[in-house]
């Protein structure tokens, strides 16, 4: 279990595989397991088989540079956000129309969560994944404008789009209220 806690991965680039070792450790701590303890046979063959298809991750590359240069649009900065039962999360993709009028996308960032032990509906599981995505956006946008021109950083603010699994969750006269008083956000 120790091992889940000295991955670093700042930019998320992993925390598709790193949500499911989370998922795994609140479930040990769930059925008390103490950090120490070896767990059951059944729970290492998932956490051995978890291991090796994190040891594939050493062979994705991803290019630094984020815009292209033969771009035809601003880029646009665009949020997923969705949740399961289980976990919540969001990921910051940059696209760009290219001259040729095909799409360059590349990922920025991700952030998972995982599900509080207190079960909550899907609704609520969604809301908190639109915030987790909301503040993603603020913070991409607020990291972008340090290695931007004035005009960029304007254009790029126009093309921020924030996509949810539920749309309905930002239309509710209830998400609105809780993400006022909650989160000090407003939805428009």
């Amino acid at each position: 279990m120790i091992q889940v806690t000295q991955i670093y991965d700042p930019v998320g680039f992993a925390a598709a595989f790193l949500i499911r070792a989370k998922m795994e450790m609140q479930a040990l701590w769930q059925a008390g397991v103490c950090w120490e303890e070896e767990p059951p046979l059944t729970v290492c063959s998932k956490w051995i088989e978890l291991f090796k298809e994190m040891k594939e991750l050493n062979k994705i590359t991803f290019q630094r540079r984020l815009c292209c240069a033969n771009a035809s649009e601003p880029p646009m900065l665009c949020i997923f956000s969705d949740a399961s039962q289980y976990a919540f999360g969001a990921c910051a993709y940059i696209c760009q129309r290219t001259n040729d009028n095909t799409y360059h996308v590349r990922l920025i960032t991700a952030k998972s969560r995982v599900a509080p032990l207190k079960q909550l509906s899907i609704p609520r599981l969604e809301l908190q994944a639109a915030v987790l995505a909301s503040r993603l956006a603020k913070t991409v946008q607020q990291e972008s404008k340090k290695n931007m021109s004035r005009r960029a950083e304007q254009k790029m603010e126009q093309w921020t789009r924030v996509f949810t699994a539920s749309r309905r969750i930002l239309a509710t006269r209830n998400s609105k209220t809780c993400l006022r008083r909650k989160y000090g956000m407003t939805t428009g």
